[in-house]
């Protein structure tokens, strides 16, 4: 009798259980952009994914989740041992994914676990303020984007807190009066509206 109540516990907690992560690499992407393709149904796939390191089978370099062979949902990139000549594998980025485009908040690391910047995405494009610091937590830089362009006011410091750069970028290009460092240089005027 006892047996007859654990088979349908059984059928519950299976129906209810998330989907096996999958590796990246076993599906198929025709492509730059492309749908991300279950070989085997030839169908998008849906559900979470991961990708290990090229000379490690067993160190997770990427977690995401797709929706219909789409990032869909939050994602962890882990930095990778070769990036900024630094041996790690923490948390590099992470933020969300929406119809296979970054949408909202993005945060990215050093390979101490300490945030190097955080800016925000709109249907695949920066879009908002950018802000960074060096991994003593001093302020490193802040600027703005609109649609993926740098727009508006752009400030960087040395790790030690004095002014390194400072002025107005419009469409990614700087103009108007910058200073860096010591020094002042002028650029084409900036389009009315400062930006």
């Amino acid at each position: 009798m006892k047996v007859r109540h654990l088979i349908p516990a059984v059928f519950v907690l299976l129906g209810c259980s998330e989907p096996m992560p999958r590796d990246l690499d076993s599906l198929v992407q025709e492509g730059e952009g492309a749908l991300f393709v279950d070989p085997e149904t030839n169908s998008p796939h849906s559900g979470p994914v991961f990708r290990v390191a090229d000379d490690d089978s067993t160190r997770v370099v990427f977690r995401a989740v797709l929706k219909d062979g789409e990032f869909h949902g939050p994602f962890t990139d882990y930095d990778p041992e070769s990036f900024r000549d630094r041996p790690s594998l923490g948390v590099y980025q992470e933020g969300e994914y929406s119809n296979g485009l970054k949408e909202g908040p993005y945060a990215y690391f050093y390979s101490s676990g300490v945030i190097l910047g955080q800016a925000s995405y709109k249907s695949g494009l920066r879009n908002g303020s950018y802000t960074s610091w060096y991994e003593s937590g001093e302020p490193r830089s802040e600027w703005a984007y609109s649609n993926g362009e740098r727009n508006g006011p752009y400030v960087f410091y040395h790790e030690d807190g004095r002014l390194w750069q400072k002025g107005v970028m419009s469409d990614g290009e700087r103009c108007g009066e910058w200073l860096e460092d010591d020094a002042t240089l002028t650029y084409d005027p900036c389009p009315s509206g400062g930006h």
